[in-house]
């Protein structure tokens, strides 16, 4: 496995935990598109990613990732995770990918 691609998730992980647009968007190049969902709107460009994870820790707390094994083919490369957090009034939200 690339240890490119382990840091590369767990700087992602780090950023959603903590809350920090800034170090969870240092992963994406500056023409990268973020979709959340496949019916949420694509955020286009480091600065729409940016501003999309900015809020977060507005509506998450106690936020807790966790990614699995990385599967590589080529430059390409995929994992699981796993992210558990507060959201508002909800105890815990679960999001998997």
């Amino acid at each position: 496995m690339n240890p490119t691609y382990r840091q590369l998730i767990d700087t992602f992980g780090q950023g959603w935990e903590r809350g920090d647009a800034e170090l969870l968007s240092s992963v994406f190049t500056a023409d990268a598109v973020f979709q959340e969902t496949p019916f949420s709107q694509k955020e286009t460009g480091i600065a729409a990613i940016r501003g999309y994870w900015k809020d977060v820790p507005v509506h998450q707390a106690e936020v807790s990732f966790k990614s699995g094994e990385i599967f590589a083919a080529g430059p390409w490369f995929a994992t699981e995770f796993q992210c558990t957090f507060r959201h508002e009034d909800v105890l815990a939200s679960i999001c998997r990918g």
